[in-house]
């Protein structure tokens, strides 16, 4: 068995990610069944193009971008967002991004990202 080709493929997965299961915990985008066949060598269909995906989705992402700290938008930019998505429903077109609900949004901004400070 350690001479199949699934079975290297097998081992770079599992030194990698600790499991089969975490990793496919980690590439939703591939189909379960299809993995496992094909690491345990019983692919049906072309088993080149399967290995191909899997190794790339082995080599995509990194440990270290994985892991990577996610960065607390600053006010501004949460304001930014709020405000288009309060304009994009707002009933009253001559009103859209008035100074009133500019001055609310930015609070609405402010709490959200010290709930977000506080929850990290």
């Amino acid at each position: 068995m350690s001479d199949a080709p699934g079975h290297a493929l097998r081992q770079a997965v599992v030194a990698r990610h600790g499991s089969i299961h975490a990793f496919l915990k980690r590439n939703p985008e591939l189909t379960r069944s299809t993995v496992y066949q094909v690491l345990g060598d019983r692919y049906p269909g072309n088993m080149v193009r399967q290995m191909a995906i899997i190794r790339t989705a082995l080599e995509g992402v990194s440990e270290t971008e994985a892991q990577a700290p996610w960065q607390l938008p600053d006010v501004e930019e949460l304001a930014e967002v709020l405000l288009a998505a309060k304009c994009a429903k707002c009933r009253r077109p001559d009103r859209r991004g008035c100074r009133g609900c500019r001055i609310q949004t930015g609070r609405e901004a402010q709490a959200v990202q010290e709930f977000l400070a506080k929850t990290r």
